[in-house]
């Protein structure tokens, strides 16, 4: 199937109750949501950073810039017969962040 469209949006959801850890009280998150259009289809996506690089050093904004940036552009007008097919337009992104962890001098791992 080709990708025909791609919208990317980004929402405040007020949470149903205060969610609370030792760093603080959050009431409501930002979800970044995609929309795929292909064929007649639709399909839907919610990228699950956060907005501080607190668990993960992914936010709303770096998902955001590589979304829009470096992935979604590859994405669109391509002939994909499966999920596993279309990741493949994004292998060069483990290469960078495999070399990014080799490299990292301040990783512990």
């Amino acid at each position: 199937m080709k990708i025909d469209r791609i919208v990317l949006r980004e929402i405040k959801m007020q949470l149903k109750e205060p969610f609370e850890i030792s760093s603080g009280i959050v009431y409501d998150r930002r979800v970044i949501l995609l929309t795929l259009f292909s064929d007649g289809l639709v399909g839907w996506s919610e990228c699950v950073a956060g907005e501080d690089p607190g668990y993960s050093y992914e936010t709303c904004e770096t998902a955001w810039s590589i979304l829009t940036q470096l992935i979604l552009p590859r994405m669109i007008g391509k002939e994909v017969a499966s999920t596993q097919e279309g990741m493949k337009e994004t292998d060069w992104l483990n290469v960078a962040r495999d070399f990014h962890r080799r490299h990292n001098h301040f990783s512990s791992t």
